[in-house]
C-alpha cells in the first residue's frame, strides 16, 4: 500500500519543520517524514524550508546569513525553535520511520552540504532509513556517487518527460521521482513503474487524489495531514477487500 510521508511534519496542524510537528506526525502512525535542510552561517545543519526565515518565524533575513545561535532565538510558531538535523535524528533514530531529507540547495548552492549531511546520516546509522532528494538534480547525483547504498530522488515540477527521466535515472542509479501532483497523469506513472522506478508525489491533501494515486500504484505521498491520508488509505484497503 502507498506509504504516507508527513510533509514538513504534521504541517496541517502544527508549525512546519519543528520538533513538535515531527512528534505529532509520528503519533499518527505515518510511514515517514519529509523535511528540508539548509546550512547556517556557521555551518550547522538546520531544518527549515525557505531560504529566508520571514514566512515561518518572527524574524527576518536569509538563513545563510545567520548563525545557528541567531536562528535559535527565533520563534517558529507556538514557541518552537528552528531545530538541528541532529535533534531530529535523536527523535527518530530508534523508530522504523523513513526520513526524506530534501537538500534545499537549488537556490543557494551550499558548499559541502552533501558531505556534511551524509556524514551525520551515517554516524547515526540511518543509511537504510533515509531518502535524499532535491530540485538540484546534480546534488542528488553527487549524493548517489558518494553513497550508492542510500536511496535518492529527483524532485520535479512542470511538464515532465517520463522517458527522459527513465533514461537519466537508469544512468545515475537514482531510484525515485518526486513529482508535484499537478505535473503527473496515469501515463507518466505507468512509464516510470514499468521501468521499476519509484514515485513519491507531493503535496497530496485531497481524499479523492489519495484514492486515485493509491490505485495507480505510487510508492508514497507527501501530505500536510498524515492522519487524513492514513484514514483514507485504510478505507481504501477495506473497500478492496470487500470487492
Amino acid at each position: 500500500m502507498t506509504k504516507i510521508f508527513a510533509h514538513r511534519g504534521y504541517r496541517a496542524k502544527y508549525p512546519e519543520n519543528t520538533l513538535l510537528a515531527f512528534r505529532k506526525a509520528i503519533e499518527t502512525g505515518c510511514d515517514g517524514i519529509e523535511l528540508d535542510v539548509q546550512l547556517s552561517k556557521d555551518g550547522e545543519i538546520v531544518i527549515i524550508h525557505d531560504e529566508s526565515v520571514d514566512r515561518t518565524t518572527n524574524g527576518s533575513g536569509a538563513v545563510c546569513d545567520m548563525t545557528f545561535a541567531q536562528l535559535r532565538e527565533l520563534d517558529a510558531g507556538l514557541g518552537e525553535r528552528i531545530p538541528l538535523l541532529s535533534e531530529y535524528f535523536d527523535l527518530v533514530e530508534d523508530l522504523p520511520l523513513i526520513t526524506n531529507i530534501e537538500l534545499k540547495n537549488n537556490v543557494i548552492p551550499y558548499e559541502g552540504m552533501e558531505e556534511k549531511v551524509l556524514e551525520m546520516v551515517r554516524a547515526c546509522g540511518l543509511s537504510d532509513r533515509v531518502i535524499f532528494s532535491s530540485f538540484n538534480h546534480e546534488s542528488v547525483n553527487k549524493i548517489k556517487k558518494l553513497a550508492p547504498e542510500i536511496q535518492c530522488g529527483y524532485i520535479c515540477w512542470g511538464k515532465l518527460d517520463g522517458e527522459a527521466l527513465v533514461e537519466s535515472m537508469k544512468r545515475t542509479g537514482v531510484e525515485f521521482v518526486h513529482p508535484g501532483l499537478e505535473s503527473i497523469d496515469a501515463e507518466f506513472i505507468e512509464v516510470l513503474l514499468s521501468s521499476s522506478l519509484l514515485i513519491n508525489v507531493w503535496t497530496v491533501n485531497d481524499e479523492e487524489e489519495i484514492k486515485r494515486l493509491n490505485k495507480l500504484g505510487v510508492c508514497g505521498i507527501f501530505t500536510d495531514d498524515p492522519l487524513l491520508c492514513s484514514s483514507q488509505l485504510i478505507k481504501d484497503k477495506k473497500g478492496a477487500a470487500n470487492n
